[in-house]
């Protein structure tokens, strides 16, 4: 009777054992599939900075906000600024991106100075190029040493409004009344080497080079 009742027990165990891993669930990852959009980012404190030779990184001047339409989320914003020396005069790029919760990343740029010109220094204004009325740029002031222009590649506005290109440059140095400008390595068509900038007073000028259509030109702006 008792070899019964065990052999019961154990069958019952047996039969509940079976059951139960028969019965479990088994997960798997599921994919879904999602709408593609971007967060949509905003530089809410402009993209050009200006520090001095060893000075401290703009972190927190570098300021943005990032907003995907789609999916109603504030996405968190990153700056990178490892391709930015701060021990050598030029122009830099720091990289800002925002993701949203799908993965789907936002970039832009923001552009660092570094130079020890004064900050007295102001070239705003209207630059003409070789006295030609419709060859001009227009030169504003951005940060210390740092300028934006309308026109790079100093062509005729009027006939050619298609290849009026805006860029910017800034002064790396100044050594009386010359100085040195670069422009960034983004900036089309535009020969690598820096430009010539005189400051002699009423008689400013800045000579650089272009090339174009695979023909090198020089650049000639008359402040």
């Amino acid at each position: 009777m008792k070899r019964f009742l065990l052999f019961s027990l154990l069958a019952v165990v047996l039969v509940s054992t079976l059951f139960v891993t028969s019965c479990r669930k088994k997960y798997n990852d599921v994919s879904i599939e999602v709408t593609v959009s971007y967060p949509i980012m905003t530089l809410l404190n402009g993209k050009y900075f200006s520090i001095n030779i060893g000075g401290a990184l703009p972190a927190t001047s570098v300021i943005a906000s990032a907003y995907d339409t789609f999916y109603k989320q504030n996405c968190p914003v990153v700056v990178d600024f490892t391709q930015v020396s701060n021990l050598s005069a030029g122009l830099y790029p720091a990289y800002v991106s925002a993701k949203n919760l799908y993965g789907f990343t936002s970039y832009d740029t923001v552009w660092i100075g570094v130079t020890n010109v004064s900050d007295t220094l102001n070239l705003s204004g209207t630059w003409i190029n070789n006295f030609l009325g419709n060859q001009y740029t227009y030169v504003n002031k951005v940060a210390n040493g740092f300028f934006t222009t309308t026109n790079l590649l100093g062509v005729d506005v009027i006939a050619s409004p298609a290849f009026v290109t805006p860029s910017f440059f800034l002064v790396t140095s100044v050594t009386g009344s010359s100085a040195n400008v670069v422009f960034p390595s983004t900036a089309p068509d535009l020969v690598t080497y820096t430009a010539a900038l005189n400051l002699v007073t009423g008689d400013t000028t800045m000579v650089y080079y272009v090339n174009y259509s695979g023909v090198q030109d020089t650049v000639n702006y008359f402040k």
